[in-house]
This record gives structure tokens, C-alpha cells and sequence, in this order.
């Protein structure tokens, strides 16, 4: 069950923030009931503290952020998934640039990337045998090197 009740734990720092700098503007938040479910659902899931996507259980989390990111942001996602052909189409045979030093892997959502982040505090998005992973799981999403682009 949703802990939708339960007091802020970071009330106390709040005030203490608004006291040092009166100035400073502190907004709260609305959120739907059925994305705080998933959200901790995604907390339950991943069954306390992960820091980076090493095992099969983190590939797993990973895959429920995915889904959650689609359900939540849906017209986000299929915005990036109408660009991705013309990404594709930008990067050369193999997917390397054109001086030949760089090669392009895969194109991410920003905000997948920083969902990723907030789960896996951790994880280097420039760690290339985390990123061969990534675009090799989710080929079809965001895969825009290599033969097939």
C-alpha cells in the first residue's frame, strides 16, 4: 500500500532551507495516484539500495523502468520513436561519424536517461559494456549504429 500518508521526512529540512534563505521558493508536487503505485511498485522491485546495472535482477528493474517510463510519458515516447528513423538516417554505414572516431551506439529518451539515473545512482551512462547491453537489449528502440541502421 502507498505510503501517500505518511509526513514528509524532509519537512525539517525544508524549514530549515526557508529560514536560511527566505527567498528561496519550495514547491510541492501533485502526484496521481496510480503513478505513485508505480513508482512504488519500481521501489519495491528493486528492493532497496542498487547502484549500478550489474546483474540480472538490475536488467529486470531496468525493464520495469522502461515500462513505466512508456506508460507515464507516452506521447514523449512516441515522439522519440517517430525521430528515431531520421537519427538513424544522420549517422553513416556502421554507425561511426564521419572522421571515423566516434562510433554512435544507440540515441536515449533524456528523461529514460535521467529515470535510469535516479534508480542506478551510480551507473555511467559512458560505461561502453553497459551501453553495448542497453542497446543490444532494447535494440529496436534505440539502436541507431551498426549494420542495421
Amino acid at each position: 500500500m502507498s505510503k501517500i500518508y505518511q509526513t514528509d521526512p524532509y519537512l525539517p529540512f525544508y524549514t530549515l532551507e526557508k529560514s536560511l534563505n527566505p527567498k528561496k521558493k519550495l514547491y510541492r508536487m501533485q502526484v496521481r495516484r496510480r503513478d505513485l503505485n508505480d513508482i512504488d511498485r519500481l521501489l519495491e522491485i528493486s528492493k532497496g539500495h542498487r547502484e549500478t546495472v550489474s546483474t540480472q535482477a538490475d536488467w529486470e528493474v531496468l525493464d520495469e523502468v522502461l515500462k513505466f517510463f512508456v506508460n507515464r510519458w507516452p506521447h514523449e515516447f512516441k515522439d522519440f520513436r517517430d525521430a528515431m528513423p531520421q537519427i538513424r538516417a544522420t549517422r553513416n554505414r556502421g554507425g561511426y561519424s564521419k572522421n571515423k572516431e566516434t562510433m554512435y551506439l544507440g540515441a536515449l529518451p533524456p528523461r529514460f536517461e535521467r529515470l535510469i539515473k535516479t534508480m542506478f545512482p551510480l551507473q555511467q551512462m559512458g560505461n561502453k559494456e553497459f551501453m553495448y547491453k542497453l542497446v543490444n537489449r532494447y535494440s529496436k528502440l534505440f539502436k541507431v549504429g551498426g549494420e542495421d541502421n
